[in-house]
């Protein structure tokens, strides 16, 4: 399955997953070819689960930088959509 994204969506939503991922190295190198190349047209959906903060829920490094104790994968779901709406 391929994904389309339009350009802005996801150089801002890679801004996002690196505000809450900075480690994130697949997401540093997509921003890097996003910003090189306004030609791009699509990405896996394997790529998106390396990419996406919303599909990265049991990520460490994300749970870390959030206010709060989470016991499941809702609760810092939607912490990070309420980060994201403002953000």
């Amino acid at each position: 399955m391929l994904l389309y994204p339009g350009h802005e969506y996801l150089e801002n939503n890679l801004r996002f997953t690196l505000d809450r991922e900075p480690s994130n190295r697949d997401a540093h190198d997509l921003l890097s070819k996003t910003l090189e190349s306004k030609d791009f047209k699509a990405c896996s959906m394997g790529l998106e689960r390396k990419i996406n903060t919303f599909f990265r829920l049991e990520n460490k490094e994300i749970r870390e930088g959030l206010t709060g104790e989470f016991s499941s994968d809702k609760q810092v779901f939607l912490s990070l959509r309420q980060l994201r709406d403002k953000w």
